[in-house]
């Protein structure tokens, strides 16, 4: 009797993985959950005004960024990068699935440690998904702080920049981290609905 059981909890648990994976084009298709491209093209249309901005952030403008080394061989559907005034920026890097976003996430902090003028590097982010890391480096004078993380299927580097320091400014690097998690969830919302 027990091996019955066994057999059939198995059984039970291999039915729900296939109605589950059977399912999940047509959520998208429902437009419950935008598709990564519908996700794209939405990061590239969304307007960005002032007044939702980060303090000390402005004249913010999506672009599309070139997909190219790890992101393309992650299969990325594609880059979507904001840059604001001061030489700060963020960039969404879109997969079709989570397992891809943090497969090229992964190989990036293992880039991480192969590059010069890198000074700090802290993993976990406290109040940011996980994985994220964060990192301060200097490089021909240019200070440079950047966070990177992965939300859903959707790997973000928000990134401030200083010149003739040691790092960029890691208060207002998190504040684009935060803005960035917010702008992407309404987004969704907006592409979904």
């Amino acid at each position: 009797m027990h091996i019955r059981r066994a057999t059939l909890r198995k059984a039970l648990i291999a039915a729900s993985v296939t109605v589950l994976v059977a399912a999940a084009p047509v959520l998208s298709a429902t437009g419950r959950v935008p598709s990564p491209q519908a996700l794209y093209k939405a990061l590239l249309a969304a307007q960005l005004p002032q007044s939702e901005l980060p303090a000390g952030f402005s004249s913010a403008e999506a672009k599309p960024k070139q997909t190219a080394g790890n992101p393309k061989r992650h299969h990325a559907v594609g880059e979507v990068e904001i840059d604001f005034n001061g030489g700060a920026g963020i960039v969404y890097v879109i997969f079709p699935t989570r397992a891809d976003a943090l497969a090229n996430h992964g190989d990036g902090v293992r880039a991480l440690k192969t590059q010069k003028g890198v000074t700090k590097v802290q993993s976990p982010v406290p109040g940011l998904p996980n994985p994220s890391v964060i990192l301060n480096a200097s490089l021909n004078g240019l200070g440079v702080t950047q966070v990177s993380f992965v939300a859903d299927s959707v790997e973000i580097n928000a990134q401030t920049l200083r010149p003739n320091a040691k790092s960029g400014d890691v208060k207002k690097t998190l504040s684009l981290a935060r803005f960035a998690i917010q702008h992407l969830k309404t987004v969704e919302q907006h592409a979904a609905g």
